[in-house]
């Protein structure tokens, strides 16, 4: 069973200010299959400080440099893949192939391809007398669904890490251990 008791906030792992945890149960077996803290609203405040405080350094970073970054999450991805397919086969109970291929290949190619976009970023576009550039707007926050929770996490972090924005991200209570 894995069991995540901290919430990952400003760079580290700290225990819900409440103290609580909830159990995460797999589909298929009806057994538990994990434990996560259960964050309240001083938690969620917390975390937008953290990220808000991180966005002015963050939003600084060169293109060249967030694509690193993004390009190493893939790395890193890939290195625990079988452990992300096990993870995500427990928590969401679907075929360990369906989430090797689906749930975590697809994910890290995306994060690639997003890797490879971030300079696309750097180019002021004219659009008759007006030139459009894009900048970081700041911290977003995401909520994500259950059915397809690391493609879907990676599909809002991976763009919003590109852009130079910081986010605070609130997993599905029924798939948050990936």
């Amino acid at each position: 069973m894995t069991i995540y008791d901290k919430l990952y906030i400003n760079g580290q792992w700290v225990a819900a200010s409440n103290g609580r945890t909830m159990d995460v149960i797999n589909p298929a077996t009806e057994s538990v299959a994990g434990q996560v803290a259960v964050a309240n609203a001083d938690d969620v405040n917390d975390a937008v400080l953290a990220a808000r405080r991180a966005f002015a350094d963050w939003s600084l970073t060169s293109s060249a440099e967030r694509s690193g970054y993004i390009s190493k999450i893939a790395e890193l991805l890939a290195a625990r893949r079988e452990q992300m397919a096990q993870l995500i086969t427990s928590e969401m109970g679907a075929p360990i192939g369906f989430c090797q291929e689906v749930q975590v290949d697809d994910p890290i190619d995306a994060l690639l391809k997003h890797a490879e976009r971030t300079q696309l970023l750097d180019k002021e576009l004219k659009i008759g007398n007006a030139s459009a550039i894009r900048e970081p707007v700041g911290v977003c926050a995401f909520i994500n669904p259950w059915n397809y929770p690391l493609h879907q996490l990676i599909g809002k972090v991976a763009p919003a890490l590109a852009a130079g924005c910081t986010m605070v991200v609130k997993p599905s209570e029924a798939t948050p251990l990936h």
